[in-house]
């Protein structure tokens, strides 16, 4: 049976569909191939030339990890997230940022220099599976490096109670990462001191000089000097975006991080300070060898596959859409429910914000927005890459009233966020190209079509005005 959950917008939100900034699913033709394949489209006021000209940009989805639901280990609940500070934000296990380093660095300086090597080492067990040889041996290592009464590394912070209750719960073999939370709260609380004066006294939130070199936009991917975009900075969790990534919203910083005027900051960020943005964990999945963790074959070495995270963190807009995802997860795992019955189908899916699954080079160490789909007992998290930009200066759009499956079977996953395959085609052209796209319904081509032919005609009449 289908049960359809409550999802959100294939919108990114109601605010860019008013303003006739359309974004969504649609599919794509490829002339000389003549298959169809899906792809997110965005109509943005910025071009190939920075904020100059109306574009519409395609971004290529790809498939970061499958997650089979259906476990009698599965755990879905809500967590509190420490979003307060933005390098708390970046320090776990993200040991290839540049903030992170100077900040470490900087805390050498001090007598409290162990707790933020500390949380990182806390941080570091995720990596193993709760309650497996592995996890265990770590956490040892980890209790006896810092939490030891003898040792030399003692957190003086941290009560003595919590760290005995940490030392018995590794001699039971029963100790997990809920465990940790109260020595962690301690490290932080010192930390939130350290931070304050490394930003306030250390740290110019600016651009650094490794940032003015990143090639690529940490949410979309997006190459800056292929379209010749600025970088920008979200001033709160200092990710690096292009500003159509980041957007244009503004807030009030903290005390310590305020300088003056509201800061722009990027919409996940925006989220945390307007108070919309919740959080859940979920812990006991079983993790396909998909995505990010499939094992790859070079032609000069065999690549080792990644290990899939044993807990997956994802934040969303406000606690009803947080409550509907938490219902949905439920109830795609009946064997986590104690049931023998096969698993309902349940179809959900949205925008969600995810924390890195992988801490690597090149990777980015902030929240960034991953499309999720649930299918059945089946987490997917999708993340959304640059492929293509079409201005819009000079172009035509017209309808095409073809109304057939434009995504065969063996093109595209069942699984994927469409309902009628796009079928209701319409065409993009000038006189060098032509792009053929489908929507999902009438009335979204209807919307498209309007949206890019005002666009188009805004184009036209700037493009005269300057020539006159």
């Amino acid at each position: 049976s289908i049960t359809p959950i409550k999802s959100v917008s294939r919108h990114e939100n109601s605010e860019d569909e008013k303003s006739g900034w359309l974004r969504g699913w649609m599919s794509v033709n490829h002339l000389r191939k003549g298959t169809w394949k899906l792809s997110y489209f965005k109509i943005t006021p910025f071009g190939v030339s920075g904020p100059n000209g109306t574009s519409i940009r395609q971004l290529d989805w790809h498939l970061l990890i499958e997650l089979d639901l259906n476990t009698p280990q599965f755990v879905v609940e809500e967590t509190t997230e420490n979003l307060e500070l933005p390098l708390v934000m970046l320090l776990a296990q993200s040991k290839f940022s540049a903030r992170v380093q100077e900040y470490l660095k900087a805390s050498k300086e001090s007598i409290t220099d162990e707790y933020p090597e500390f949380y990182l080492a806390v941080e570091e067990l995720d990596k193993f599976k709760f309650g497996s040889a592995g996890y265990l041996a770590e956490a040892k290592k980890v209790y006896e490096k810092f939490l030891m009464s003898d040792g030399e590394r003692m957190l003086s912070n941290v009560p003595k109670r919590d760290s005995k209750k940490i030392k018995d719960l590794l001699d039971s073999g029963k100790l997990s990462t809920k465990d940790w939370k109260k020595p962690l709260r301690s490290a932080l609380i010192t930390m939130r001191e350290q931070l304050r004066d490394f930003l306030q006294n250390k740290q110019e939130r600016r651009l650094t000089m490794r940032e003015k070199m990143q090639r690529m936009c940490t949410q979309c991917g997006v190459k800056f000097s292929d379209l010749k975009l600025k970088r920008v900075l979200c001033m709160y969790c200092l990710g690096v975006f292009c500003a159509d990534c980041r957007g244009d919203k503004r807030v009030s910083l903290p005390v310590p991080y305020k300088k003056g005027e509201p800061e722009h900051v990027c919409k996940i960020c925006y989220d945390i300070f307007t108070e919309n943005f919740e959080t859940f964990c979920i812990t006991g999945f079983s993790a396909r060898k998909t995505g990010l963790f499939e094992a790859k074959l070079d032609s000069k070495s065999k690549h080792k596959a990644l290990d899939p995270p044993y807990r997956v963190v994802i934040g969303v807009k406000g606690k009803v859409e947080r409550d509907l995802w938490i219902e949905a997860l439920r109830k795609s795992s009946v064997k986590a429910e104690g049931k023998d019955s096969e698993s309902v189908d349940i179809q959900k899916e949205g925008f969600v914000a995810c924390r890195p699954l992988v801490y690597a080079k090149d990777h980015p160490v902030v929240w960034t927005h991953k499309y999720a789909v649930l299918n059945g007992a089946v987490l997917r998290l999708l993340d959304l890459k640059f492929k293509e930009v079409l201005p819009l200066n000079g172009w035509e759009v017209h309808s095409f009233n073809i109304i057939e499956p434009t995504l065969g079977k063996g093109e595209s996953p069942p699984w994927l966020p469409t309902k009628t395959s796009c079928a209701y085609q319409f065409s993009v052209s000038n006189r060098n190209k032509m792009f053929k796209l489908g929507a999902d319904s009438a009335a979204e081509r209807f919307k498209w079509i309007k949206s890019l032919q005002k666009r188009a005609l805004a184009e036209k009449e700037k493009k005269r005005k300057n020539n006159s």
